[in-house]
C-alpha cells in the first residue's frame, strides 16, 4: 500500500506514450524518428524505412522489420518473439521504443495466438498484448511512440464519419497523447487524402487525446516533433532537446 496525500504536487517521470494515426504519406513515421535516441524500432509496415535514417543526426538505432508473411508456419510467432526482444532491449537501454504499422501488429498477434472456433478464442491474443505493453507503460526511462493507418469508426452497420487508429481496441488504455496527422494543403483544397512526398506540403497534427496535457486538446500544430510536443506537454524542454531531429 502506498500512502499519499491530496493537495500536493507529486513528482512523476516526464514521459510520453504517443499514437500518430493518419493516411499514407502524412508524416506518421517521420514523427516517430523525432523521438530521443537510442531509437528501438519495430517496423510492421509494408515498406522498409531504413532510407529515412539518413536524415537523422548521428545516433544509435536498433531496427527490426517484420515483413508481412504470417501465412508461413511459425512465422507470426517468430515475429512476436523478435518484437518482444526489441522491447526488452529498449527497457534496458532507455531512449525510445517505437512501432510503425501498429495496426498490422495486431494482425500478427492474432495470426499467432487466435485459434478459430474455440471458446474465448481472443483470450491468448489479448493476454499477450497486455503483457507486451504494460512494461512499456511502467518504464520511467523510456518514451513510447506508435504509428497506425487511420481506420474508419463504425457504430453497428453505420459509419460515424470519423477515423481513429487501427489495431487492438484496448490500446486506448495505454495511449496518453493521440495525434491525427494530415496534410494542410490537401484539406484546404478539399482533396481526398493521398500519398505524397512533396517537400513543400505542411504535415500538421491535430491533438485528439492528451491525458497529461489537456490544454493541447483539439489544437492543430504545424511541423510537429517530439521536442515540441514534450515542451508543450510538460512546460520544459527535453533534457536532450538539442540532439533530437526536428524535420524542417
Amino acid at each position: 500500500m502506498e500512502k499519499l496525500r491530496g493537495g500536493q504536487q507529486l513528482e512523476y517521470p516526464r514521459r510520453l506514450f504517443v499514437c500518430y494515426h493518419g493516411f499514407a504519406g502524412e508524416g506518421k513515421t517521420t514523427q516517430l524518428l523525432t523521438f530521443p535516441p537510442p531509437l528501438n524500432i519495430v517496423n510492421c509496415g509494408d515498406r522498409d524505412i531504413k532510407h529515412l535514417l539518413a536524415k537523422l543526426p548521428d545516433c544509435e538505432v536498433n531496427y527490426e522489420w517484420l515483413v508481412w508473411d504470417v501465412d508461413a508456419p511459425g512465422k507470426a510467432e517468430s515475429y512476436l518473439q523478435r518484437a518482444t526482444a526489441m522491447r526488452d532491449h529498449a527497457l534496458r537501454s532507455g531512449g525510445s521504443f517505437l512501432m510503425d504499422g501498429h495496426d498490422l501488429w495486431w494482425d500478427y498477434v492474432q495470426a499467432a495466438k487466435v485459434t478459430p472456433g474455440t471458446a474465448l478464442k481472443y483470450k491468448p491474443a489479448n493476454e499477450f498484448m497486455f503483457g507486451f505493453w504494460q512494461p512499456l507503460v511502467a518504464a520511467a526511462n523510456l518514451q513510447v511512440g506508435i504509428a497506425s493507418l487511420a481506420q474508419e469508426k463504425w457504430e453497428g452497420a453505420s459509419s460515424t464519419g470519423r477515423y481513429g487508429h487501427g489495431g487492438w481496441k484496448h490500446m486506448e488504455r495505454y495511449i496518453e497523447t493521440d495525434v491525427r496527422m494530415f496534410i494542410k494543403e490537401q484539406l484546404a483544397a478539399g482533396e481526398k487524402p493521398q500519398t505524397t512526398q512533396n517537400p513543400t506540403v505542411t504535415h500538421a497534427g491535430y491533438i485528439e487525446g492528451a491525458k497529461k496535457a489537456e490544454h493541447l486538446l483539439r489544437r492543430i500544430f504545424d511541423n510537429l516533433s517530439f521536442a515540441s510536443l514534450f515542451k508543450m506537454s510538460f512546460g520544459v524542454a527535453h533534457p536532450e532537446e538539442e540532439k533530437l531531429w526536428k524535420p524542417s
